[in-house]
Order: C-alpha cells, then sequence, then structure tokens
C-alpha cells in the first residue's frame, strides 16, 4: 500500500491509501512473502506460479572456483 503525505501543511496530512500493485503471495511464505529492497525501489514478491510441471532450477555453486 502507498499513501500520498504532505508535510508542508501546519499539520501532518496522508491522503487515501491505494496498492502499489497487484500480487497474490503464496500462502506458505508466512510472513516473510516479500522484501524490499535497501533504496526502496523493487519488491522481490514469493509469489505463487500457475504454471503446472514448471522448468526445474539449476543451482551452480563455486563457479569462481572453476573460471579460468
Amino acid at each position: 500500500m502507498a499513501v500520498e503525505v504532505n508535510s508542508a501543511a501546519s499539520a501532518f496530512e496522508a491522503g487515501i491509501p491505494h496498492p502499489l500493485f497487484d500480487v497474490t503471495l503464496s500462502s506458505i511464505a508466512g510472513r516473510n512473502g516479500y522484501v524490499v529492497t535497501r533504496d526502496g525501489q523493487r519488491f522481490l514478491v514469493n509469489a505463487p506460479t500457475e504454471e503446472v510441471g514448471a522448468a526445474p532450477m539449476n543451482v551452480v555453486l563455486n563457479f569462481t572456483g572453476t573460471a579460468k
């Protein structure tokens, strides 16, 4: 959610909250369904996919040890 704020007025004023984007969080993610980058410009969201039989994930370890 996001809200516009006005700090120029004599008192703090907040606008009406609205969604930043439409996303469905995974129920298995629990409270760690998303994280925000340090600069606040991006979100990493653990969201379910609609693909059935998605491609496997390959993890490469120690790739710098074999690079020449």
